[in-house]
């Protein structure tokens, strides 16, 4: 079986984490003086580019290189970039550009432009550098109570500012509408037509603004394995589903209306000879929209020259666990991969390519050792020779890769920013504008649609509790009441091997008096997120950590949720979010000190185990007006079903079928499965729901070892698709 989900750019999607309260901010974050970018003329990127062979020119000739981010929400039913529920948008722009990104990869959704669409989940709420108020430009009349203006407006906006201050934009059609990813750049609801006449109205739009370089037509086009009817191909001559012969008809629509842009088309995930898609017929796969072998025979012909730019997407273990990863000569075997799947177009100097996803969390030694591999590959410290990229993402909201930004969505994960500095390549024009506070003066006060607790906030107090040794992090524990300088240290934790969060032989550990500010006005909580920044001594047991929330000091839980394998390195979890309320309804008074109270349980089948805690955070999220809707994406960690009695885990019913590895389900339903042979691993993608004895691994790559343990000699699977590209697999 050849593996090709993709990540999230959804649906790989991003299981959305929690959604951040409105900060204060301070300046935008300067780029690190460790790691700076090559040297270079300051006069590249003028006016609007064009191609020559694999370089990329600006309107003087003059070679340049796309080096960006991701920056993602337009797609979604929020139908605006994210984060502006924290912040505002020209502060993230400036730190965008401060940190030495010149281009801006845009996803948007053909649903954007409808007329029932609006955008939401943007703060108005004033702060030090805004006193009257965020993002008041993005509002009718500039008014804190009014309605946002229509999202095509906002992504005026938008890019007007970035373009004032140097950045650039390719425009990414990232799906049809905002609930789902599409193998074919059309759907039912959302036909070709559409598609086309939607980039011919943004080129028109757009033309004379260079800042806007061009169109990336449609995101990660792939096959469906087994109904060739309903996927892409490249190159395989059936209109309805030829990628390349699609390209083709959008790219020279959009150049007809607006003959300066780039065209950027992405690759499928499958291609054999004569564009087959399936492997059983000789097609090789790769990640979707990463193949690009078809257009060594089967180019894209459009019809002004010198526009043309493929981009292909790559991602890490982390995603998906590939073969490549597994072979014995990983890294060194990834650029002769690079080489056969896109790379060739730009060694042989047939076209530019400008790689337009690729992400990690960085989880451990493998994903640094593949994105250092990349790195070189597309070219490091080498100017404006290297290939282009925009990296995913900006957002931290990327359930599978995390961001540039960390959860709190102001502060850089430095170790990622600084792997990616070496092919950083500046442009020339605008500058980083500082916002000029405005005059204090009588302003309606602002009503924004979710207030947070600001930051995480850190307990001051702890306590071990029964269950397993009965001294849960024995050693420091009150390190873990604030975010570096030592840890709690849990060791040999456990008495017994059970994998489940209740079972009583695992060591636990309270924290609390928060002291959670309750926002004037506020009448409800919308959600709880916690934070944990965790490691383990080894991985062997498949460590992790379950949290459960008290809501009357300690008498009573919630259902469990639970982090993925702790590593060996200090990593950050959030569970929970702003639209999570961890399965019940709160009071403002259940947030007292009194009250409140978060537990810390450390599992593992293996007791010799120790446990390494830096913090223990919270933020709790308040509702005065609508909930922002929450990211399209595959739903965050969920409350782990409530065990049965003197269980380890939980069933599902109605049984429908007893399932043994392999096993394959495609497509949207409910199930409930029985299975005492769930073979060396499970992997599932864009489905909603997908736990086992009720431990969540919804869109998840879990392997055997850290199954949890059998009920009956069973584990119980149930599955939630709703698409037809939803996908759940036993190997």
């Amino acid at each position: 079986m050849t593996a090709t989900r993709r990540k999230g750019g959804w649906l790989k999607l991003k299981v959305a984490l929690s959604l951040i309260g409105i900060l204060i901010l301070a300046a935008t974050l300067a780029l690190p003086a460790t790691a700076m970018p090559p040297s270079r003329p300051a006069t590249a990127g003028a006016g609007y580019w064009h191609t020559n062979g694999n370089r990329v020119l600006d309107a003087n000739n003059q070679q340049v290189r796309i080096a960006g981010i991701n920056w993602f929400g337009f797609e979604t039913s929020n139908y605006v970039v994210h984060g502006l529920w924290s912040r505002d948008y020209r502060d993230m722009l400036n730190q965008i550009k401060s940190l030495g990104y010149n281009t801006i990869r845009l996803p948007y959704s053909n649903q954007l432009f409808d007329s029932g669409s609006t955008a939401n989940s943007i703060s108005t709420a004033p702060t030090t550098a805004w006193p009257q108020g965020m993002n008041l430009p993005l509002m009718a009349n500039g008014q804190a109570n009014g309605q946002p203006l229509p999202p095509i407006q906002v992504m005026d906006e938008l890019i007007r500012y970035g373009g004032s201050i140097g950045l650039r934009f390719i425009l990414d059609r990232h799906r049809p509408d905002s609930g789902a990813q599409s193998p074919l750049w059309y759907t039912s609801q959302y036909s070709e037509q559409r598609w086309i006449s939607d980039w011919v109205m943004l080129a028109q739009r757009y033309a004379g603004n260079t800042a806007v370089v061009g169109a990336d037509l449609h995101n990660e086009p792939h096959h469906v394995q087994g109904s060739p009817t309903t996927g892409a191909c490249w190159g395989c001559g059936t209109t309805a589903v030829d990628w390349r012969l699609a390209a083709e008809r959008a790219g020279n629509a959009i150049l007809a209306a607006n003959p300066n842009w780039l065209i950027f088309v992405e690759g499928v995930d499958c291609f054999g000879p004569g564009g087959v898609v399936e492997p059983t017929q000789g097609a090789e796969c790769t990640w979707w929209g990463g193949n690009l072998m078809g257009a060594q025979d089967f180019p894209v012909r459009l019809n002004v020259a010198n526009r043309l730019v493929y981009s292909p997407h790559e991602y890490d273990n982390g995603v998906f666990a590939q073969t490549w990863f597994s072979d014995p000569t990983f890294p060194n075997n990834m650029p002769a991969l690079y080489d056969r799947w896109w790379g060739y177009l730009h060694n042989n100097n047939i076209a530019p390519i400008m790689l337009g996803e690729f992400g990690t969390r960085l989880n451990d030694a493998q994903d640094t050792q593949w994105l250092n591999s990349l790195v070189t590959y597309l070219g490091r410290n080498t100017g404006a020779g290297g290939m282009g990229w925009t990296f995913w993402s900006w957002n931290p909201n990327s359930g599978d890769t995390g961001g540039i930004l960390n959860d709190d969505w102001t502060t850089v994960n430095t170790t990622k920013h600084n792997l990616l500095v070496p092919m950083q390549f500046a442009l020339d024009g605008g500058t980083v504008n500082t916002p000029t506070p405005t005059p204090p003066g009588a302003t309606n006060t602002p009503t924004p649609t979710q207030v947070g607790s600001g930051s995480f906030l850190s307990p001051s107090a702890n306590a071990a509790q029964t269950g397993g040794d009965g001294n849960g992090y024995q050693t420091s524990p009150a390190n873990a009441h604030a975010n570096g300088g030592g840890v709690a240290v849990d060791t040999n934790s456990g008495t017994n091997t059970n994998t489940s969060c209740t079972n009583t032989g695992k060591d636990r550990h309270d924290f609390f008096n928060y002291n959670i500010p309750i926002p004037g006005g506020s009448g409800s909580v919308t959600g709880i997120a916690v934070r944990l920044d965790a490691f383990a001594d080894s991985t062997t047991g498949a460590p992790r950590l379950c949290v459960q929330l008290s809501w009357n000091g300690g008498t009573t839980w919630t259902a469990a949720q639970t982090t993925g394998t702790l590593g060996t390195a200090e990593q950050t979890f959030t569970l929970g979010g702003a639209t999570n309320t961890w399965g019940r309804t709160w009071t403002l008074s259940e947030l007292s000190n009194a009250n409140f109270r978060v537990r810390v349980i450390d599992v593992a089948s293996n007791t010799a185990r120790d446990f390494s805690l830096d913090w223990v955070g919270v933020q709790v999220f308040f509702g005065s007006g609508p909930t922002p809707t929450p990211t399209n994406t595959p739903p965050g960690p969920t409350p782990t079903a409530t065990p049965t009695s003197g269980g380890g885990g939980s069933t599902c019913s109605p049984v429908n079928a007893t399932i043994t590895a392999p096993f394959t389900q495609d497509g949207a339903g409910t199930f409930c499965w029985q299975s005492s042979n769930l073979g060396a691993f499970v992997n599932s993608w864009n489905v909603a729901e997908l736990t086992i004895n009720g431990v969540n691994f919804t869109n998840q790559y879990v392997a055997a070892s850290s199954y949890p343990p059998q009920i009956n000699g069973f584990w119980y699977v149930r599955y939630v698709g709703n698409f037809a590209w939803s996908h759940f697999e036993v190997r």
